[in-house]
């Protein structure tokens, strides 16, 4: 400072640290100086200095005073993401967790559901929802049952009449001699069709019983060129009656 204010004209002004000389303790400062002339045109320098303790107070209690909201508007902020994850995040990741035991039937899980906004009236349709689905999959199960005991039934009531028409069909079976051709083949597809009605019966009472959880479901392997033999073999009288020749290869 002392050579600007030498060698220029003008004020200069710089920050520097204040020493007193006489024990008090140095503080930071403005130092202006300014080169000027007496009445004899001798030059001499002038230094004015200010001490900025004061100031540096008030920029200290700034720096704090913006600390301090700096971090009250970061606890600020986090209180209102917490608040915002409460309530939307929160509320969807119940509905998930819901979700998810509704798909594995447990069909009484319910959304708990507090005040009226938009997340509340998201809870009450889930849970309208939940509740018409619990009824549906009820209905069905009781006309599963309904349908089961039906075809239980049924295959129980058909055992005694067909009994009483395998009885009749057996006695015109071993009289088929006495016949004539058609009639004696005729009396032949009776008693296969029998058969087959009887297998259809015992497969009916079987499925009522799986359904019923009283067996176990076992896959058998079946030739399917005898199915349609005998599919055919039932319907040539037909066939032949109409002029059509049915024929089977392989």
């Amino acid at each position: 400072l002392r050579q600007d204010v030498g060698k220029g004209q003008g004020a200069f002004q710089t920050y520097s640290l204040i020493r007193y000389s006489y024990g008090k303790e140095s503080q930071p400062g403005l130092v202006v100086g300014k080169r000027l002339y007496d009445i004899d045109q001798h030059p001499y320098e002038l230094y004015y200095l200010f001490p900025l303790t004061q100031e540096e107070k008030s920029l200290a209690l700034v720096r704090t005073t913006l600390a301090t909201a700096g971090l009250f508007v970061v606890v600020l902020l986090g209180a209102i993401a917490w608040f915002v994850v409460r309530q939307v995040v929160t509320p969807v990741r119940m509905a998930a967790g819901i979700a998810e035991r509704l798909s594995a039937g447990k069909l009484q899980e319910r959304m708990k559901v507090t005040g009226e906004d938009d997340i509340a009236r998201l809870g009450e349709a889930f849970n309208k929802m939940a509740q018409n689905l619990q009824l549906k999959i009820q209905q069905l199960e009781e006309l599963s049952r309904m349908q089961r005991r039906f075809v239980s039934d049924v295959s129980h009531e058909l055992r005694t009449p067909l009994t009483t028409v395998r009885m009749a069909a057996d006695v015109i079976h071993e009289a088929r001699a006495d016949f004539d051709p058609i009639t004696a083949r005729s009396a032949e597809l009776l008693g296969d069709q029998l058969d087959r009605f009887e297998s259809l019966l015992s497969d009916l009472l079987e499925i009522s019983r799986f359904d019923a959880g009283a067996a176990a479901l076992e896959a058998e392997p079946i030739d399917l060129r005898q199915v349609v033999r005998r599919v055919i073999g039932g319907a040539e009288p037909l066939a032949e009656r109409k002029g059509t020749r049915i024929l089977v290869v392989g």
